[in-house]
């Protein structure tokens, strides 16, 4: 029966818009999918397509300067950096051979 299979799929998808892309967008973002999902409403209802698409950037900053304006700037940490990453690595310089063009 076609109409149950395209029931079943929007169910789905709804479901899946609705639960699991807020956590997995929040997880990244680093704030609670609560706040991505009304970032998301409200930034369309007030900007449309760009207002969707900025949301929840602008939900990370805010929560950002929120962090800053109340702890100061000597103590906000927005990511732990790994300390194999800031060790400066060497650069090697190579000599190529010319470049030869295809006819």
């Amino acid at each position: 029966d076609l109409s149950g299979v395209i029931w079943l799929r929007s169910a789905v998808a709804r479901n899946s818009d609705n639960l699991l892309v807020p956590k997995i967008i929040s997880e990244s973002v680093g704030v609670s999918p609560i706040v991505v999902m009304f970032a998301v409403f409200s930034g369309g209802e007030l900007f449309g397509l760009p207002g969707l698409l900025l949301g929840i950037p602008a939900a990370a900053l805010a929560k950002v300067a929120w962090r800053f304006l109340r702890a100061g700037p000597q103590e906000v940490v927005v990511a732990e950096i790994p300390a194999e990453i800031i060790v400066p690595a060497t650069v090697e310089v190579v000599a190529s051979s010319p470049v030869v063009e295809a006819r």
